[in-house]
C-alpha cells in the first residue's frame, strides 16, 4: 500500500491520536475513531490492523480475525497483521491455524522477531520446549533489546533436561544487555536513613492474588507486618484482576501501589520516592515480571525470592534466598547473586483455609497404586514420561493421574496419551482431567496414593499441597535450585528415603514403597500433622528467620557503604 496522496492515507496527527488511545487502553473510543478513519480511508491496511488489535484487547477474537485478514488482503506483506492474526487465532483456540499464520509470516521475513517469538509461544503450548527455546533464541538474535523474549527464553530452558546449570548461567549473563539503562539525571536520587529502626521493604509482583505466590506469602506477611519492617507492595495487577486473596494481602502492607500501567522509569522513581531499603523481586523471569527495573537499582539493596528459583543474571540483584538443601556450596558460582540460605527451608507455605479431611489410602479400596502429578504439563517432558512409564510397567495394575487445565482439550490429552503409548503405557493406565478450583483440586489428592515430582523443573505449590493432603512425594535428586524443591521438602520432613539418587534408584524405591500398603497407609494418616509441625508450614518461625535475614543483609550493606 502506497501513500498516493495526502487524502489517501491518515496523517501523522490522526495516527498519533490512535496511538494515545491505545496506550491508555481506551478501546471503545479507539474503535470509534478507527471506524471513522476507515470510512475516510477505506483501503488502508494498517487501519484494519489497528481495529483488530483493539478488538483483540477486548477478547473479541472473531471480529479481530476478520479485520486482520482484511489488512493482509490489502497488503500481503504487512507482517504486523500476520503476527496479530496469529495471536488472535491462538487466543481463540485455533492453534494449528495460528501456527500456519506465523509460518507464513516467516516465509515473508525469516528474521521477523515477533513472529519467531509467538511461534515459540505456540511450541510451548504444544509442549515442544526445545523447539520453543530455539524460536526464542532466534528472536533475541534478531532483536537483542527484546528483554521479554530473553526472559522467556531463560524461563523455558528450565523445563528441559537438555540444558545444564552451566549453560543456563552463561545464557543468563547476557540478559542485562537487553535491558534499557536510564540516564542518572532521569532518576530520583537515593535518600535513605542509615540509622533506620524500621526497614522499608518493597515487594514487586504480578501475582499478589490466588496464585502460588499469594499462597506462599499470606501467613508469612501476617507475621512480618508486626515486626520491625514496613511492607510496601508494587503490584503489577490491574484492579479487575485482583481477587479475594488480594484484598486480604492488602491488610499486611503499609502502602499498596498498582503499577501495571507505569513505565519502567515511572516505577523506578516511585520506589525511590518511597525510600525503600530492600526491594524484593517475586517473579524473576516468569510471566508479567518487572525484572528490568532492577538493573537501574530502584533501591539500595535488592533481592530475588520465591517466584523464580535460578539466577536472574542481573548483578544489580544482591541476593537470592535459598536454603541448605536447594543450593550447595559447589553451585554458588552459578549465581550472579550472593546465595543467602535460610536455616531450614527457602519458603514456608500457608495452610490452605479449607476443612478437608485426608482420606484413607485409595490403594486399599482400589487394589492398585495410583500415582499422581498435578503440575504444569510443560514439566512432563520426554525424560519424565520415559521414567514414569517404566514405573507404570513395573508396578502391577498401577495408574497415573495427571490433572492440569489444558487436559480438557483433546489436542493436549491425545498428545499425552500418545507419548506414554510410545513408551509402552496403555491409555487405560492414565487418568487425565482438567484442573479445578483450589478446594476441589485439594480434594482430588484423596484419589492418589503417591505424588511424583517432575524434573528438572520440580513442583512447588503442588508439592506443598500434596503433603498437606497426606500424599508423600517421590523425588528424583536434582542438580540445581529449581530441581531441588521436592528434595528440600522431604529433607525438612525427615523423609530423605523418598529422594532417589538416580533413575534406577527411583524405580527401586517406588517398588519397595508400593509393596507395603500398611506402611504407606500409616504414613498417609500422619503426614499432615508431621508437615504442620515441620518447617514447611511453620510460617511464624519462617517469618522470624526471614526478618532476621533482611536485617543482616541491611547491616552488611551499611558496613560496606
Amino acid at each position: 500500500m502506497t501513500k498516493d496522496t495526502k487524502l489517501s492515507y491518515p496523517n501523522t496527527v490522526e495516527l498519533e491520536d490512535l496511538k494515545i488511545l491505545f496506550n491508555k487502553e481506551n478501546y471503545d473510543l479507539l474503535e470509534t475513531k478507527v471506524r471513522l478513519l476507515i470510512k475516510k480511508y477505506p483501503n488502508v491496511p494498517i487501519l484494519y490492523n489497528i481495529l483488530g488489535v483493539s478488538q483483540s484487547s477486548r477478547k473479541m477474537f472473531k471480529e479481530a480475525i476478520v479485520n486482520f485478514e482484511k489488512a493482509i488482503k490489502l497488503d500481503p506483506k504487512l507482517l504486523d497483521a500476520y503476527n496479530n492474526l496469529g495471536i488472535a487465532l491462538k487466543n481463540s483456540g485455533q492453534l494449528l491455524k495460528s501456527f500456519g499464520i506465523f509460518q507464513d509470516a516467516l516465509k515473508i521475513n525469516p528474521n521477523h522477531h515477533l513472529s519467531n517469538f509467538n511461534l515459540g509461544d505456540l511450541y510451548v503450548q504444544f509442549n515442544e520446549i526445545e523447539k520453543a527455546t530455539n524460536c526464542f533464541k532466534k528472536t533475541i538474535n534478531f532483536k537483542p533489546e527484546f528483554s521479554l523474549a530473553y526472559s522467556t527464553y531463560l524461563f523455558f530452558i528450565n523445563y528441559s533436561d537438555k540444558y545444564d546449570s552451566n549453560f543456563y548461567y552463561k545464557e543468563a549473563l547476557g540478559y542485562s544487555k537487553s535491558i534499557k539503562r536510564f540516564d542518572k539525571n532521569l532518576l530520583i536520587p537515593f535518600k535513605y536513613n542509615k540509622s533506620v529502626t524500621k526497614l522499608k521493604v518493597g515487594f514487586v509482583s504480578s501475582d499478589l492474588k490466588n496464585h502460588p505466590i499469594g499462597y506462599f506469602l499470606f501467613e508469612t506477611l501476617k507475621y512480618l507486618k508486626d515486626m520491625s519492617i514496613e511492607l510496601v507492595a508494587y503490584s503489577n495487577l490491574i484492579q479487575k484482576d485482583e481477587d479475594n486473596l488480594t484484598s486480604e494481602l492488602k491488610n499486611f502492607f503499609f502502602q499498596w501501589h498498582r503499577t501495571k500501567n507505569m513505565s519502567d522509569l515511572e516505577l523506578i522513581n516511585l520506589i525511590r520516592h518511597d525510600k525503600i531499603n530492600l526491594l524484593i523481586d517475586l517473579s524473576g523471569h516468569s510471566a508479567k515480571s518487572r525484572l528490568p527495573i532492577f538493573i537501574n537499582r530502584p533501591a539500595p539493596l535488592q533481592i530475588t525470592w520465591a517466584g523464580y528459583l535460578d539466577t536472574t543474571g542481573l548483578k544489580e540483584i544482591d541476593y537470592i534466598i535459598a536454603d541448605p538443601f536447594v543450593v550447595d556450596k559447589t553451585q554458588e558460582s552459578l549465581f550472579v547473586e550472593k546465595v543467602w540460605r535460610l536455616p531450614e527451608i527457602w519458603n514456608s507455605f500457608s495452610q490452605p483455609n479449607y476443612n478437608i479431611e485426608v482420606s484413607t489410602l485409595p490403594a486399599i479400596k482400589n487394589k492398585f497404586i495410583t500415582f499422581g502429578s498435578f503440575n504444569n504439563l510443560n514439566k512432563i517432558n520426554n525424560s519424565v514420561i520415559k521414567l514414569w512409564s517404566r514405573l507404570l510397567k513395573k508396578i502391577p495394575k498401577s495408574k497415573l493421574f495427571l490433572k492440569y487445565k489444558s487436559l480438557n482439550i483433546d489436542f493436549y490429552k491425545n498428545s499425552i496419551i500418545n507419548k506414554f503409548y510410545d513408551c509402552g503405557v496403555q491409555k487405560e493406565q492414565l487418568i487425565l482431567e482438567d484442573s479445578s478450583p483450589r478446594e476441589d483440586l485439594l480434594k482430588t489428592y484423596n484419589r492418589i496414593d503417591i505424588s511424583l515430582d517432575p524434573f528438572p523443573y520440580s513442583g512447588g505449590t503442588t508439592n506443598f499441597e500434596s503433603i498437606w493432603m497426606g500424599v508423600p512425594i517421590l523425588v528424583l535428586k536434582g542438580k540445581k535450585f529449581i530441581s531441588k524443591c521436592g528434595e528440600s521438602i522431604n529433607h525438612n520432613l525427615e523423609m530423605s528415603d523418598w529422594i532417589a539418587e538416580n533413575n534406577e534408584d527411583f524405580i527401586s524405591k517406588a517398588t519397595r514403597i508400593c509393596s507395603d500398603y500398611k506402611k504407606l497407609s500409616d504414613l498417609r494418616s500422619n503426614l499432615r500433622l508431621k508437615a504442620i509441625n515441620s518447617p514447611l508450614f511453620d510460617t511464624k518461625k519462617f517469618a522470624k528467620n526471614f526478618h532476621e535475614a533482611l536485617w543482616k543483609m541491611w547491616k552488611i550493606f551499611l558496613n560496606k557503604n
